[in-house]
């Protein structure tokens, strides 16, 4: 969810919550005593004993006062109390502590000059007392530290940092800070500074102050851009209920207007949660077509103008337990024209930043925010060892063709769909296995043909198995499709010349042969105890009997089963090191982790690196060429009996570098069809060189390049850039310069995306978040 206190006023929280930190820390009984342990900030462990050092301990009977004196030490566990001179009134039930007092738990650290605590009433006060708290490196002080009732706390001349350092890069102070816990801060004259010089002051603010999450305001962002001019998005936290909260947030633009929107998150449970975005715009700009109108607030490239001013971005997504071991999904995605999601891109709650949260949170993203086609779809699935159920909607929203589709929209939607599948399984005590795949579909669309389908495909396996090597698995199966269509399909349309209803069948046949090679090495290296290779060689003959050409309708291509009668050879090659020590740790995936485990219990620790996958694979058909194939006017058809070759690799030989690449190679034209190529490489210190060349014949040839490298003393340097090699023009551009210090970071950014510039400033001060864009 959220954290406790809202971060654009998280340093003053933090400063008052540790005062909170500072008594329950400082309130142990030094000496024990049956009033003593009745104090509820205590909480000490019974079991654990309490160990007392001093050179000097009496007592006066008459006042009925316990004075140490001389290296006082008081120990319990890792709770660890020094002062030079401890008073315990029993009297009063007053503790009072002098002479560099210092107060340890664990790695958090209190010192101070003077230390007055009273038990009956929790109160007490510090003189000239520091307070360090490891986990966030946080530093407090002030010149006095009290608790003046049950919640109530008071510092004077306070200031907090991260820092290290008599003069830190940056400190928060403030002359008086007085807290109510569960109720509110109040701080006077307030400040930030930057080692000696004061950049931010207020003379008077208020916090809430709470251990749950809270209202509030959230950090804001920043910038400029060519298309929006300047921008400024300030988010506002709402806290609804106990799994219930909200994001409200406005996005001005002063080239543009004024982007409202917000986000609603709940979690009933782990598995039953759901969140909402929307944001609206009425923007100043449109793309009507006109000069220059398309360059400067449109994207010429998808050949569709936006003369719309009103403009709106709505996703959701949900995640459900139902009942009877089901569970539901739901995915909304419904967007006011096809340049919304491309220009606010990297906008708060832009689509990168919804793409990221849904990701993070339910495990799938958005469509592409460059695709005009968003799928909306409506789940339930049930699953067991043998079996998965699955019942749904789907509808595709295709924004040009809402707005645009001449003679109505023509998109198809599965409104609904069904799917039952199993899993291969044995016929009793027979060498035989079956599988069965059953689908219907309702497919709908505004304009054009309509309809219902039946699909049916089970399958009947003989695997047949020589010794350890070879695998022989002959399988048959049967198709059985039906179709019924509409009567309310346009008679005027070319789909009118099929049957109301038409069935189909065909028969499959399918031959797998394979097996899987491997042996061990040994080999003298350092750090490398073994490795293993592994050979897949692989051949699959598939028949599938001819179906009558244009003889049934087309929704899908389940509609159109290609006759085929193919031959598909392959072998796979995998060599895999087993690393001995924990250095390579770092590099594995979750599946290598835990082959690390297993190492580990048995005593050993190691761990395991993919050296490389290689896979080579080609078809070869037997009828020569597939049906309806189409081929240039000078090539013979009879020739294409061979598929592209295909070959992909992946290599990460060491830790430092990896490569992949893939390619499709036209045996009879000597071509590359595709071809990609991606570099990785890094170093120790932290440098890397990320390189990637895509290539697909006829479509479009890109490189992209990005290099970082740390400079000196926290700083460092990045550089990006894309360019369209077909048609000779950049397709981003970005440069940035980042530091890192002890408690502090700062990055700016440079941009420039397909004639859209765009500047970016970031501050982070540590643990307390930042000010970005």
């Amino acid at each position: 969810m959220r954290p406790s206190c809202p971060k654009a006023v998280r340093a003053l929280c933090l400063m008052m919550m540790a005062l909170m930190m500072t008594a329950a820390v400082l309130l142990w009984p030094p000496i024990s005593g049956p009033r003593a342990a009745e104090s509820s900030l205590a909480e000490l462990p019974p079991d654990v004993p309490w160990h007392i050092e001093a050179d000097e301990v009496e007592y006066d009977q008459a006042k009925d006062r316990y004075i140490a004196r001389g290296n006082v030490t008081v120990r319990q566990g890792d709770r660890t109390f020094r002062a030079d001179r401890i008073l315990f009134d029993n009297k009063t039930m007053t503790i009072v502590a002098e002479g560099s007092v210092v107060a340890a738990a664990g790695e958090d650290v209190l010192t101070g000059e003077r230390v007055e605590i009273h038990l009956p009433s929790e109160t007490g006060v510090i003189l000239d007392g520091a307070l360090f708290m490891e986990q966030e490196h946080f530093r407090i002080a002030a010149s006095r530290l009290e608790k003046i009732g049950e919640a109530s706390y008071r510092a004077d001349d306070a200031s907090l940092t991260t820092c290290d350092g008599d003069v830190p890069a940056w400190k928060i102070t403030g002359k008086t800070v007085k807290v109510t816990i569960e109720g509110y801060g109040v701080v006077t004259h307030a400040a930030l500074w930057a080692r000696n010089v004061p950049v931010f002051y207020t003379p008077y603010l208020v916090v809430p102050v709470k251990r749950e999450r809270q209202t509030g305001l959230l950090s804001p962002r920043m910038g400029y851009s060519d298309r929006k001019g300047v921008e400024y998005a300030q988010p506002f936290f709402w806290e609804i209920g106990e799994s219930v909260d909200a994001t409200l947030y406005s996005h001005a633009m002063t080239k543009r207007g004024v982007r409202w929107g917000g986000e609603y998150r709940h979690m009933l449970s782990e598995k039953t949660h759901g969140t909402a975005m929307v944001d609206y715009l009425s923007d100043r700009k449109t793309d009507d077509g006109g000069r220059n109108a398309s360059d400067k607030w449109g994207y010429p490239d998808d050949g569709v103008i936006r003369p719309n001013s009103e403009r709106y971005w709505f996703r959701m997504k949900g995640d459900g337990d139902l009942p009877w071991g089901f569970d539901g999904v739901l995915d909304l995605d419904v967007v006011s024209d096809q340049d919304y999601l491309h220009e606010f891109k990297d906008a708060y709650s832009g689509f990168k930043d919804a793409d990221a949260a849904f990701y993070r949170v339910f495990g799938r993203g958005l469509d592409d925010y460059n695709d005009p086609v968003r799928i909306n779809r409506v789940r339930v699935r049930k699953a067991s060892a043998w079996y998965s159920f699955n019942a749904g909607a789907r509808w595709y929203d295709d924004v040009i063709q809402r707005r645009w589709g001449a003679g109505g929209d023509r998109t198809l939607h599965q409104l609904p769909y069904l799917r039952f599948d199993t899993v291969k399984r044995r016929f009793g005590e027979t060498p035989f296995f079956w599988q069965a795949d059953t689908a219907y579909v309702d497919f709908y669309r505004e304009e054009g043909l309509r309809g219902r389908r039946l699909d049916l495909h089970p399958r009947v396996f003989w695997p047949l198995n020589y010794k350890q090597y070879v695998t022989v698995e002959p399988s048959l199966g049967f198709r059985e499709t039906v179709w019924h269509l509409d009567e309310r399909a346009p008679y005027d349309s070319p789909e009118t010349r099929y049957d109301r209803t038409l069935s189909r069948e065909l028969f499959d046949f399918r031959l797998d042969l394979f097996s899987r090679l491997y042996k061990i090495y040994h080999p003298d290296w350092k750090g490398v105890s073994g490795l293993r290779h592994i050979l897949r060689p692989r051949m699959v003959y598939a028949y599938m009997q001819e179906q009558r050409k244009n003889a049934y309708p087309f929704f899908d291509e389940v509609d159109r089963v290609r006759q085929r009668n193919r031959i598909t050879y392959s072998v796979t090659s995998l060599l895999t090191a087993r690393m001995e020590g924990t250095e390579a740790a770092s590099d594995f995936d979750g599946a290598e982790m835990e082959k690390t485990r297993a190492d580990r219990s048995t005593g050993r620790s190691a761990s395991y690196r993919q050296v490389w996958r290689i896979k080579l694979a080609q078809s070869y058909d037997l009828e020569a060429a597939e049906p309806g194939a189409v081929y240039p006017a000078d090539v013979d058809y009879e020739d294409r009996s061979f598929s592209p070759f295909y070959g992909e690799i992946r290599l990460a030989p060491i830790r430092f570098f990896s490569l992949q690449a893939d390619a499709e190679w036209d045996v009879y034209e000597g071509d590359f069809l595709t071809r990609n190529l991606a570099v990785d490489v890094t170093d120790p210190r932290g440098d890397q060189l990320f390189a990637e060349h895509r290539y697909t014949r006829g479509v479009s040839e890109t490189l992209y390049a990005r290099i970082s490298a740390p400079v000196r003393a926290g700083f460092s340097v990045y550089a990006e850039h894309e360019r369209d090699m077909d048609e000779e023009r950049t397709l981003q551009t970005g440069l940035g310069v980042a530091y890192e210090g002890q408690c502090w970071a700062a990055g700016f950014r440079y941009s420039d995306e397909e004639g859209d510039q765009s500047y970016a400033f970031s501050i982070e001060l540590k643990g307390l978040g930042g000010v970005s864009r």
